[in-house]
């Protein structure tokens, strides 16, 4: 016999902790001893709502009982206190029927969302709105939940859930507090800790971002950077928390302002990469190899070619015009006459546009209008207008970059694309002058993956560009 079939094991009782004995001896004086817990109102509340998913209900139903009894001890009295009363009574007759508020849960890679950190937001926004009497309560629970973060090393699942109250509260966003979650969201890349931080943190940071001044933005690139560094990742969701949170912040700063020109360029990291760092924008190509990634790139991306250009986008100008190009072609060929396509070429021929000082820019921004204007009959016809017109701009220097990317996008990005960068790859090709290429020398290793094709679904087109 094993021990286990004779005595099987009981469930899992949380063991308690010294916070949770305070609040079982404060329970059962907060109502006569109001006034004395409304001085540390900020802490009893961080701690009772930090309790509510501990998996021991003698430890919820004491930090049930607590809560009640110091929010009628401090609503006692007042005007509105009948109407109070039975919206906390009715409140606290739903949180009874279960033996936790909300169930004890982090995020993961197969779960980014989670239903308890609604229901959390929920009841602290109920919290806050009977209490809308106390001045400064949002700002000094904010205060005592990221105190918390930061004192809660060892502890991950009470660092996420204060980040998680810290947002639902919606505090004044100080400098101070934005360095502060910078900090640990760097912490968080330098130490890889559980993913559920890391996510938590950048997500408290964008809240913050969103929240922030223009001017009080733009003064912090160490916010700009950190979201930058999430994408140096190979991980799905800290990638997409890298791309949320740099598409936040670049939309709330002057990018193009000399100020915030001044403050990027001051942190540009020109020394301590391999290889060298020259640019955000490798960093959201990226994205586009990766069907869960791929979306959000595109957006990015899209987003992106409406910025006045910077070293920080790319080094080189006349490359970040291409592989921003190039990086949404296959979009545009696909989805010719759909909105969000049409959305997509304003931005290039904008893009081109502002770019000025060559000819090619123009024409290529011309080219651009014609599609926005349904002046293509077939994808064919604008595939063959556009390689063209790039060619014409940017070979032979850049011929190689093309040939890479193309490459890189049939190796490893979405199957369904295959043929439209097949087609892209022969038109492309049909423009190069052999005697000044450099493909022949150094470039036909770049057609691999075209070679593996020619057995499969699109071997005709594989063939055809071989």
């Amino acid at each position: 016999w094993e021990l286990i079939e004779i005595i099987p094991p009981a469930a899992y009782r949380e063991p308690f902790s010294r916070s949770h004995f305070a609040m079982g001896l404060l329970a059962n004086v907060a109502v006569e001893q109001g006034e004395e817990c409304a001085q540390y109102l900020p802490l009893i509340l961080h701690y009772v709502f930090l309790a509510g998913d501990r998996r021991n209900e003698i430890i919820t139903s004491n930090a049930l009982l607590l809560l009640q009894n110091v929010l009628l001890s401090l609503i006692v009295g007042r005007g509105d206190y009948h109407r109070t009363l039975g919206q906390l009574t009715s409140r606290m007759k739903i949180l009874r029927q279960n033996s936790s508020f909300w169930v004890y849960e982090d995020i993961t890679h197969e779960k980014t969302t989670l239903e308890s950190s609604k229901k959390m937001r929920e009841f602290v926004e109920f919290v806050v709105e009977i209490l809308h009497f106390r001045d400064g309560l949002t700002e000094e629970w904010g205060a005592e939940a990221l105190e918390t973060t930061l004192t809660s090393e060892d502890n991950h699942h009470i660092r996420a859930r204060s980040l998680q109250i810290y947002r639902a509260l919606k505090p004044q966003v100080r400098k101070a507090d934005l360095l502060v979650l910078v900090r640990q969201l760097k912490g968080y890349v330098q130490k890889k800790e559980p993913l559920s931080v890391g996510l938590e943190l950048a997500g408290t940071l964008q809240a913050l971002v969103e929240w922030t001044g223009k001017d009080t933005l733009t003064a912090m690139p160490e916010v700009f950077w950190v979201a930058v560094g999430l994408l140096h990742t190979r991980d799905t969701e800290e990638y997409l928390a890298g791309l949320s949170l740099l598409s936040t912040v670049l939309r709330k700063i002057d990018f193009g302002g000399q100020e915030a020109q001044d403050y990027l360029l001051g942190c540009f990291p020109y020394e301590g990469f391999s290889p060298p760092f020259a640019g955000f924008l490798p960093f959201v190509m990226k994205g586009l190899t990766n069907r869960a990634t791929e979306r959000a790139s595109l957006a990015l991306l899209s987003e992106s070619a409406l910025l006045s250009h910077s070293p920080v986008i790319d080094l080189d100008p006349k490359r970040r015009l291409l592989a921003t190009t190039l990086g949404l072609l296959p979009q545009l060929c696909l989805f010719m006459g759909k909105e969000g396509t049409a959305l997509i070429a304003k931005n290039l021929s904008l893009m081109f546009e502002w770019a000025g000082g060559e000819v090619e820019h123009s024409l290529i921004a011309d080219i651009f209008q014609k599609y926005i204007l349904g002046g293509f009959e077939s994808m064919s016809g604008f595939v063959e207008t556009i390689s063209k017109g790039l060619a014409t701009c940017f070979f032979p220097q850049y011929e190689l970059l093309v040939f890479s990317l193309l490459a890189e996008f049939l190796d490893t990005g979405n199957p369904w694309q295959e043929k439209v960068i097949l087609s892209l790859f022969d038109s492309f090709l049909s423009n190069v002058k052999l005697d000044s290429s450099h493909l022949q020398t150094r470039g036909m290793s770049l057609f691999s993956p075209v070679e593996r094709r020619v057995v499969g679904k699109w071997g005709d087109e594989a063939a055809g560009v071989l």
